[in-house]
């Protein structure tokens, strides 16, 4: 692993570890921020969820990151919500599943691939950083230093797991993605 990379998921770690501790020092709840969310935490009705795992894309640095479509029915009103799930392991076997509403994967679509073909080329002769974050808590980040590309991966709240990916692995995501969309389409 680069040293800028590690330095990357160290940091990370070490911040979100001390939000974490924080967060749960003042006993803050968990609040749904998509949808689906509010959907699988309502306590007061009947839900049926039913999900397909579309595929697996593998980290550099031992995680992997899996995309799967999710489809949530409340018996009670008759309403569904649809979206997909990224669910992140990383090398320490930690797990954090983010959730993507339906009307939001077009623009996490067109924010990967705005990042995934900016490498190919824009060469910078500094370090760029550049990200997409859903309302879901998934955060992909791009970094690229002169002759290096990565891309961090990341899914929960404060704590959260994260992967790094390299371009292959990206677009690889972005394939997954784009099959979580046709298959929801199918499924209205």
């Amino acid at each position: 692993m680069a040293p800028k990379a590690a330095w990357m998921i160290g940091f990370l770690a070490m911040s979100l570890s001390a939000l974490g501790e924080a967060a749960a020092e003042e006993g803050l709840r968990r609040v749904p921020e998509t949808r689906v969310e509010a959907f699988l935490l309502d306590k007061d009705s009947v839900s049926v969820k039913s999900f397909r795992e579309l595929g697996l894309v593998r980290g550099r640095n031992g995680g992997s990151l899996t995309v799967g479509v999710v489809r949530v029915f409340n018996v009670d009103n008759g309403r569904v919500a649809r979206g997909v799930s990224i669910r992140v392991e990383n090398a320490e076997h930690e797990v954090e599943t983010a959730y993507v509403d339906e009307k939001e994967l077009p623009d996490l679509l067109d924010g990967l691939e705005y990042l995934t073909e900016f490498g190919l080329e824009y060469r910078p002769t500094d370090q760029v950083e550049t990200k997409v974050e859903t309302l879901g808590s998934f955060l992909f980040l791009r970094s690229s230093a002169p002759g290096e590309v990565e891309f961090l991966a990341m899914a929960g709240r404060v704590p959260s797991a994260a992967i790094l990916l390299n371009q292959f692995g990206a677009l690889d995501l972005q394939d997954l993605l784009v099959d979580a969309q046709e298959t929801m389409e199918r499924m209205r």
